[in-house]
This record gives structure tokens, C-alpha cells and sequence, in this order.
């Protein structure tokens, strides 16, 4: 059987290999790489490697599915915030009538916690568009 003596890229680490080797783990560091072979040059690389490129991909495709999400959530999120001020604004004229302001500020709570969300969201939405443009 003939060895071919390499190094590993990740450790240093002195390492023989044969032939019909395609993968393996190095034993000195275990990190496992793929043997690529070609024009009479044996290199390795590093298993690890191919796995980041696939997490990228399924970074990107999970942002860009989170940005649909989050993109309905704001909306739906205007909506109701829309639906809140106009219940605000008929419960102020019942507030000038008779005086009772405990609704109107739930109602201001409630605004103010609907806003911080839609906030919330939108730094959400930017860093997933930052994750699609890397």
C-alpha cells in the first residue's frame, strides 16, 4: 500500500494517508477533512469548510422566511395599533364626559407596548437582511 505523507492544515499535525482514502479524521486534532485529488496534487480540506457554506445557505433561507414572518407580524401589528388609537379616541370623549381615565390609560399602555414591539421587530427584519447580504 503507498502512503503519502501530509500535514494537517488544521493542527500541523504529520499524517500519512493512502490511496484510496477520501475522508478522514485527523489524529491529532479529530478534525475530519475531505483528500481532493488532481492534476498529480493531493490537498485537503477541512469537512468543516463545506458544512459553513451549507449553515450560510440555511442562515440565508431561515432570514429570509423570518423577514415574511416578521413582515406579517407588523402588519398585523398596525392593524391593531390602528384598531387601539380609534378605541382611544372614542374612550377620551367618554373620558371628557364622565371622568374615567383608567381606560384611557390601559389603552396609552397598551399603545406604547404595541409600538415597542412593532421596534422590536424591525431590528429583528434588519438583521436577518444583514445575514442575506453576507
Amino acid at each position: 500500500m503507498d502512503f503519502v505523507s501530509l500535514s494537517c492544515p488544521s493542527c500541523g499535525g504529520k499524517l500519512q494517508i493512502t490511496s484510496d482514502i477520501e475522508r478522514f479524521a485527523c489524529s491529532y486534532c479529530g478534525i475530519e477533512h475531505i483528500v481532493r485529488r488532481g492534476g498529480g496534487i493531493i490537498t485537503l480540506a477541512p469537512v468543516v469548510e463545506g458544512l459553513k457554506k451549507v449553515q450560510t445557505g440555511v442562515d440565508k433561507t431561515a432570514s429570509e422566511l423570518a423577514i415574511q414572518r416578521l413582515t406579517r407580524e407588523i402588519s398585523e401589528l398596525e392593524r391593531y395599533y390602528s384598531q387601539l388609537y380609534d378605541k382611544r379616541v372614542k374612550e377620551q370623549t367618554v373620558f371628557f364626559l364622565f371622568r374615567d381615565n383608567n381606560e384611557l390609560d390601559r389603552l396609552d399602555k397598551e399603545i406604547a407596548a404595541n409600538q415597542q414591539k412593532a421596534k422590536q421587530i424591525k431590528v429583528e427584519i434588519q438583521k436577518h437582511k444583514k445575514i442575506i447580504e453576507s
